[in-house]
């Protein structure tokens, strides 16, 4: 080969350009086209093989034109090769697009692809010096070209996979590996056809058939490639907005599954602490079942199923089970004077020491509001069940502090043995109750074993509320009448009603009998009022046939006080029988003010208001604070009878008495002495200042009939007893009764 005849004077500017575009263009098409094929299959995948190659082919075939175009040569190349060669070229492109397609590209693919592609550079000198039979030195020019070629194809096919492997580096792979790949397409044909020049083989002057102008040539190439960059770059935006939809939606597929884990999760934490929060409630109202709420200890349900599974298992004959019933006397009481809250601390504080007396076998229980039930599995004598209760009893006994407050109780135990007689719980406990309630109304702080005999007193009681209740429904009841006497004259200035029970079997019953049943059943209530409505409707006939204005004494119980609206049946009653209210004496106890001082106090000045007056019942024998006295509207002290028998008994009694009236009239309020029944208690009273006296000297609570009598012809007294003392008028003066007559003596009936 002569290297002399290589002459580049023939690529004009726009030439070298076109070598330039065309090939670069071609080169980025096959890039492109490389990567749509790898995103395809089936139907689409022979689609784009199919266009992409005929692009790529007249991509080629234009590149060819372009370097062999102006070359001439002493060895004409017949059309025919030239096709040859351009078919040989496009299917060597073809092939490096599909190489270059892969997802992994091997060293055997790029060099077989290299071949290929390089044989289809150069095929058109070899196909003419073969046809042509040329000298053997001249392959030799042919093998460099080839050579070439193939190392340019290599680099190519090099480039290519590192290009498409920047699958994010559009620009960096636009900048330099198109151009590169292009100018190796470009610079290989440009010195294959220079070689095929210098070899003296014939140009392309005659390659075009029918003449086709090559700047229409390139413009179409240009287009065509154009065209598929277009269509890829469209297919590759359309995949990437598809990819990206398909993140999207598989990432908020994954939100999704995300959410639905957390909501389940959270579903099931949600129904775990449901759960929990139910067995923890049901754990709640199944220990409420079978505790008392504020000790916390087992209450009668708990305590009753163990007694019922305790007779039903065979129990030891040496040692039997033992119960125990503690009812805390007067615990009411407690509670009114401290409150119910520091009621309750001293409940727990009962319940705390009776802990100490139950073992670990044991069953204590709280049963009631003061009733606490021990439940002793094994004791062999009663001996020590005694031993037991007495120990409980000195414990409860024991003082209670609480907080300022200090607090002394006692207590009622009743005793019974679990044996082979009793076929149930409520048997034991209506065994066990009845040895309390013996105990209880025995007066309390002791502890009675229950005995069969004690079912009949029991019964006895019940029967006696019933009775009781049947008398306040059919009234059987009827007043009796005890007068109020002016010691000055003995005359009658007033009356107090006094109840009594006429029973259809056992005649008349005094209050003492059932007043105290009344109040532990409330039937109290019912009998008060009737009290209060008989006395103000006998008051008229009363009145009738007494000479002075006279006044009647009724008495009242606390719970009508503290569990009735009390002032307005006070009211509706004296509207309704007329009764004039500043006649009308209400007789109270002390015990009313342990309750609440503060609310009877103002329901006392409510009273007062109406002009009914107010008396004090069996002053000095109960809880009374002197204070009282000046902040309620008091107007008149009883003493109390006991007070009366013990004047002539002791001269503490005496000043006792003395101190009593002294008190009232410095408060300006009249005293009355109850039980007189001797001339000499008259006598002391009258000299210590008291003139108003009730009692026997005078008259027995009497019916209605009798006591008219007594209005009309005065009380009898005997002749022994008609002249008072002397000592009692000058008592008399210094109290300011110095207008009373001489001493005066009171007729008998014979003398009238």
């Amino acid at each position: 080969m002569d290297w002399n005849h290589l002459s580049f004077e023939s690529y004009s500017v726009a030439r070298v350009i076109a070598l330039l575009v065309v090939p670069t263009l071609t080169a980025h098409t096959i890039l492109e086209l490389a990567r749509q094929v790898q995103r395809c299959s089936g139907t689409r995948l022979a689609l784009w093989l199919g266009c992409g190659s005929l692009a790529v082919a007249l991509g080629v075939s234009c590149t060819m034109e372009l370097a062999a175009q102006g070359i001439g040569g002493s060895l004409p190349a017949a059309l025919p090769d030239h096709i040859v060669q351009a078919i040989f070229a496009c299917a060597g492109c073809v092939w490096s697009l599909f190489a270059l397609s892969r997802r992994r590209l091997p060293t055997g693919w790029v060099i077989a692809s290299s071949l290929a592609l390089a044989f289809g550079l150069t095929a058109v000198g070899d196909v003419t010096l073969l046809r042509m039979r040329a000298d053997p030195t001249v392959y030799e020019t042919s093998a460099l070209s080839f050579l070439v070629a193939t190392a340019a194809a290599y680099l190519f096919l090099k480039i290519g996979a590192l290009a498409k492997l920047q699958e994010s580096a559009w620009n960096l792979r636009t900048l330099w590996a198109a151009p590169v790949m292009g100018l190796l397409m470009s610079g290989s044909l440009v010195f294959t056809f220079q070689v095929d020049r210098a070899m003296g083989l014939a140009g392309a002057e005659d390659y075009l058939a029918a003449g086709i102008p090559l700047t229409a040539l390139c413009l179409g190439t240009i287009s065509v490639l154009v065209i598929a960059l277009a269509a890829t770059s469209v297919s590759r935006q359309t995949f990437l907005l598809t990819k990206e939809l398909q993140v999207s939606l598989d990432q908020q597929r994954m939100r999704d599954a995300l959410l639905d884990q957390r909501v389940t999760r959270l579903q099931n934490e949600a129904l775990l602490q449901e759960m929990q929060e139910r067995q923890s409630a049901e754990g709640r109202l199944l220990f409420a079942a079978f505790h008392d709420p504020l000790t916390g200890l087992e209450n009668r349900t708990s305590v009753s199923m163990k007694l019922a599974d305790m007779l039903q298992s065979k129990q030891n004959k040496k040692s039997r089970p033992w119960v125990i019933l503690l009812n805390l006397d007067g615990l009411k009481s407690v509670n009114d004077l401290v409150g119910r809250a520091t009621g309750d601390l001293v409940l727990l504080e009962v319940s705390k020491r009776l802990r100490r007396f139950a073992m670990e076998m044991d069953v204590l229980a709280r049963v009631g509001g003061g009733e606490f039930l021990l439940v002793l599995k094994h004791l062999p004598t009663p001996e020590q069940a005694r031993r037991k209760a007495h120990l409980m009893l000195s414990s409860v006994e024991e003082q209670i502090s609480v907080g300022s407050a200090v607090v002394n109780l006692s207590a009622s135990l009743g005793l019974c043995e679990v044996n082979n007689n009793q076929s149930s719980a409520d048997e034991i406990f209506r065994d066990v109750d009845t040895a309390m309630q013996v105990a209880k109304r025995s007066g309390g702080g002791q502890c009675i074993f229950f005995a069969p005999s004690m079912r009949d007193d029991l019964l006895e009681a019940q029967q006696r509320k019933m009775e009781l209740k049947a008398a306040v429904e059919h009234e059987q009841f009827v007043l009796y009448y005890q007068p109020f006497v002016d010691m000055r004259d003995r005359s009658i200035y007033g009356v107090e009603a006094l109840i009594r029970w006429n029973h259809p079997t056992r005649g008349l019953v005094a209050p003492g009998s059932f007043i105290p049943l009344a109040e532990e059943t409330g039937q109290i209530l019912a009998i008060g009022l009737w009290t209060l409505q008989q006395s103000c409707r006998d008051f008229a006939s009363l009145q009738e046939n007494s000479s002075r204005d006279l006044l009647m004494s009724v008495n009242v119980s606390p719970r009508q006080l503290f569990e009735t609206p009390f002032l307005k049946i006070l009211q509706d009653v004296l509207d309704e029988t007329s009764m004039p209210p500043s006649q009308l004496q209400l007789e109270i106890t002390e015990s009313i003010f342990i309750r609440d001082a503060t609310s009877i106090g103002s329901l006392l000045h409510d009273i007062r208001a109406l002009g009914v007056k107010v008396a004090f019942d069996d002053f000095g024998t109960g809880y009374c604070s002197l204070s009282y006295l000046t902040r309620y509207p008091i107007d008149t002290l009883k003493v109390d009878q006991s007070f009366v028998r013990a004047m002539n008994q002791s001269e503490g009694g005496t000043n006792l008495v003395l101190f009593i009236v002294a008190l009232a009239h410095e408060f300006r309020m009249s005293v009355t002495a109850e039980g007189v029944e001797e001339v000499e208690q008259e006598a002391a009273l009258l000299k210590q200042g008291c003139m108003h006296a009730q009692g026997y000297l005078y008259s027995r609570p009497v019916p209605m009939d009798m006591m008219i009598g007594l209005l009309r012809n005065g009380l009898t007294i005997s002749k022994s007893t008609r002249m008072l003392p002397p000592v009692v008028n000058k008592r008399l003066q210094m109290h300011g009764a110095a207008a009373l007559a001489p001493p005066m003596i009171f007729p008998t009936p014979k003398e009238r």
